[in-house]
């Protein structure tokens, strides 16, 4: 009746990267900022007629016309989207976030680039994050 009691063999894996606080700091600010941005974007296209009418009201210019205006805001939402997963990813730290997040953020900032309208704040947001990001670039997987 006397029975052995054996030890539970331990699983072996790999090793384990901490993630540090200021990185994670860094991913749920990214993480708020685009998808809120994402949400704006979705509902600029949804609502782009109202948005065009009001624009051919005060803008006489007929600039905008309503296919161009729906077309920046899709491209709007798809890019923040694709920075939204690329934060999700570097959540993970898997480099894959990073190239996400780099090419969604270089393409916002190219295009901000060529439009005088835009300031220069937001577009020093995405080229922050390009550089904060990469800063913590030998940590992930």
């Amino acid at each position: 009746m006397a029975q052995l009691i054996q030890p539970v063999p331990k699983k072996m894996t790999g090793p384990v990267t901490k993630r540090p606080v200021v990185f994670s700091i860094l991913v749920l600010f990214s993480s708020v900022y685009f998808s809120v941005l994402a949400i704006l974007f979705l509902a600029a296209v949804l609502y782009s007629g109202s948005i065009t009418s009001v624009l051919e009201k005060y803008a006489p210019e007929e600039e905008y016309s309503k296919n161009w205006i729906r077309a920046i805001f899709a491209g709007g939402f798809f890019l923040h989207t694709l920075g939204l997963t690329g934060s999700i990813f570097l959540w993970k730290l898997r480099k894959k976030g990073y190239y996400l997040l780099v090419t969604a953020c270089f393409m916002i900032t190219l295009f901000q680039l060529f439009r005088p309208d835009i300031s220069v704040t937001s577009t020093f947001i995405y080229i922050l994050l390009i550089f904060l990001f990469g800063a913590f670039f030998k940590r992930f997987q």
